[in-house]
């Protein structure tokens, strides 16, 4: 029994407004290949450096992360963590280059506690295309705009303190504090929680929604 979940109607909209001429029938292709929305209870590394990643996502609420691991010269002993990306919801995720190309990916990927994904595996995504061809072009939308969001968040990396923070802020919206901890997105403007603590306390970034 086909299941009907509001998370996949609004993911198939979200498709299909990638590429309107896709023939009326994709919604039927595509729902059975979607897997049911499920909620990640700790959080969970899903890729590691090395591996090839067989699905993609779509958020329904929570986030994904990237990091890479590295070990400071003045201790050698531990290693940190240098966030990379950071999903959203309402937006596909995917490693475009491990998922489409099949080549390892060099950092870690996890997601955070208490997120809510749908997945859409490789091998669907293969199956999809084999019954409509048209979907290649729909995925060649999709990683373009993956693509310009990772250049763009690259950037966003480069700029840190306040108008890191603000910078941060315009591209991923207010709410996001609501479900993205503040240790990660210090860590992915190049600060250390207690520097992003006071760049918000100085600066009067109100507490309300923030995950705490």
């Amino acid at each position: 029994m086909l299941y009907h979940h509001q998370c996949h109607d609004e993911l198939i909209a979200h498709l299909v407004g990638k590429m309107p001429e896709i023939p009326a029938e994709f919604p039927v292709l595509v729902r059975p290949l979607l897997s049911a929305p499920f909620t990640v209870k700790e959080d969970l590394i899903i890729l590691s450096p090395g591996d090839v990643a067989d699905f993609a996502f779509w958020p329904v609420e929570g986030y994904i992360r990237c990091f890479k691991a590295f070990k400071r010269e003045e201790d050698r002993e531990h290693y940190d963590q240098k966030t990379i990306e950071i999903s959203l919801p309402g937006k596909i995720w995917l490693p475009v280059d491990s998922y489409m190309n099949r080549n390892p990916v060099d950092f870690y990927v996890e997601i955070s506690k208490g997120t809510t994904l749908v997945a859409f595996s490789r091998k669907s995504f293969e199956e999809l295309v084999a019954a409509m061809p048209e979907v290649g072009l729909l995925a060649l939308a999709i990683i373009s705009a993956a693509e310009h969001d990772w250049l763009k968040k690259l950037e966003m990396c480069k700029v840190d303190g306040k108008t890191g923070y603000e910078t941060f802020l315009d591209f991923f919206g207010l709410s996001v504090e609501s479900f993205i901890w503040l240790m990660h997105i210090a860590n992915y403007i190049g600060l250390n929680k207690g520097s992003l603590s006071r760049i918000r306390t100085e600066g009067g970034f109100s507490d309300e929604h923030l995950r705490k």
